[in-house]
């Protein structure tokens, strides 16, 4: 996803036109899916409204985004965009909304989201179908901070979810029922996508930190979220002297292996690390990685990296043995913009 024309808004909120791109990884031309407007809130929230690895159906053919309506960054609408007629559907037709942070379910029935209230910072988790049909309320709001929809588990019924949102980030699931579990009690999520599930043992990988504002940060893995004695399987204390590597974070478990994972390095030398589990080895792969995704058959890792420092991102391609497959692939500059920022990563097949 690329950020185009990011204006501000409000004291507190950025609306900026954005674009969602489709980058071949054998080279070929990039081209542009579709263009739509989003709202940030600056130096809190750089992903915005938008995860796109949440949000796509299961077969990958249509996508659910966060659309801001007209210059209000207050309206914001849930949309779903068919990729191959560019038919849109909008959720809740002839309804003022402000539904944020939506979250395909794995099984494809559902879609979950968070309201947030008409006034005040609080919000509400919600599920409906693909259509807008059968919505209801899951969980109601705090007043104060507004929740947060991380994406569901495999088995469709649960729900990742931060219940503050504030000045750190926690990690809770709750289900259709509305009924919360497994909390991670003082560990603060890192990023606004933090945490890797799969369907065998261990179940679940995290990057978390200390809270409230973490310094040290550590890959975990577990079966449980509130597991008392997860595997760190990384660990970063930053030092004030040298930020080379400064944390680590965005685990992401290999579809093809379960004992495999990539994470990603920060700091000015940050690389994605492709680790082993079993074997207990590590390879470390690109430079300056701002995200990483395996492909969907688990051959290969994309990444979104900066070479050099001044120049925009664009995506790299790895095999799962460190070898690099093909890199530098930019997106055209459309004459009147020479810089853009590439603000997100998912990687699927067609």
């Amino acid at each position: 996803m690329r950020v185009v024309a990011p204006a501000p808004s409000s004291a507190s909120t950025v609306v900026a036109v954005e674009e969602l791109w489709a980058i071949p990884l054998d080279g070929s031309t990039p081209r542009v899916a579709l263009r739509f407007r989003s709202a940030y809130v600056p130096g809190r929230d750089t992903r915005g409204v938008n995860a796109l690895r949440q949000q796509f159906s299961p077969d990958g053919k249509r996508v659910v985004l966060s659309v801001v309506d007209g210059d209000d960054p207050q309206a914001q609408l849930l949309e779903v965009v068919d990729l191959e007629t560019g038919r849109i559907a909008r959720l809740f037709e002839g309804e003022r909304r402000n539904d944020v942070k939506p979250a395909w379910s794995p099984d494809g029935r559902l879609i979950a989201f968070v309201r947030l209230a008409a006034v005040g910072s609080s919000g509400d988790i919600w599920v409906s179908a693909p259509d807008g049909t059968a919505a209801r309320r899951i969980r109601a709001g705090t007043q104060g901070s507004s929740p947060r929809v991380y994406g569901w588990l495999p088995d469709s019924q649960r729900i990742g979810f931060d219940p503050v949102n504030f000045e750190w980030s926690g990690y809770r699931l709750i289900d259709l029922d509305g009924v919360e579990s497994g909390d991670t009690g003082g560990r603060s999520a890192t990023t606004a996508d933090p945490v890797s599930w799969q369907t065998q043992s261990p179940w679940f990988a995290g990057g978390f930190g200390d809270a409230p504002r973490p310094s040290r940060t550590q890959i975990l893995l577990a079966d449980w979220p509130a597991q008392q004695t997860p595997w760190i399987f990384a660990d970063v204390v930053p030092n004030p002297a040298d930020n080379t590597i400064t944390g680590v974070r965005d685990p992401r478990w290999d579809p093809k292996d379960p004992r495999v994972l990539v994470y990603l390095e920060s700091g000015i030398q940050g690389s994605a690390v492709i680790a082993d589990l079993a074997a207990r080895t590590s390879i470390r792969i690109g430079g300056r990685v701002s995200l990483a995704d395996w492909t969907p058959n688990g051959t290969a890792v994309v990444t979104l990296e900066e070479h050099p420092p001044t120049a925009p991102l664009s995506a790299y391609v790895w095999g799962r043995d460190g070898k690099i497959r093909s890199g530098g692939l930019f997106l055209p500059l459309d004459g009147a913009q020479t810089i853009y920022s590439l603000t997100d990563l998912a990687v699927r097949a067609y």
